[in-house]
């Protein structure tokens, strides 16, 4: 099976198998990430966020575009599970996160 990956702006989905074990807290649904500076925000109706140990997880149940005011759509993300990334970037006292 190969696993998917999509990137929007600052967002990246990567697919996992199955969902880390843990301690399992729904922290949000729809919204895959919230953008710092403009508050436009990644959205996958139908979706839900998943906290485990500290990370983020995507679960959603059939595939579903994911829209953002200012970057192009992606007309349907594969249902499954899938881990949330935020870019980093590089400065020289550290790594930073990509603000969007």
């Amino acid at each position: 099976m190969k696993l998917m990956k999509y990137h929007q702006g600052d967002v990246f989905l990567e697919e996992i198998e199955v969902l880390p074990k843990g301690e399992q807290k729904i922290v949000r649904h729809d919204n895959v990430a919230f953008g710092e500076i403009t508050g436009h925000a990644h959205c996958i109706k139908g979706c839900e966020i998943v906290e485990i140990g500290g990370r983020e997880f995507l679960v959603l149940k059939e595939n579903k575009p994911m829209t953002h005011e200012d970057h192009p759509a992606i007309p349907a993300v594969k249902s499954g599970v899938y881990r949330i990334r935020i870019q980093q970037e590089y400065f020289p006292e550290g790594l930073r996160n990509v603000v969007d």
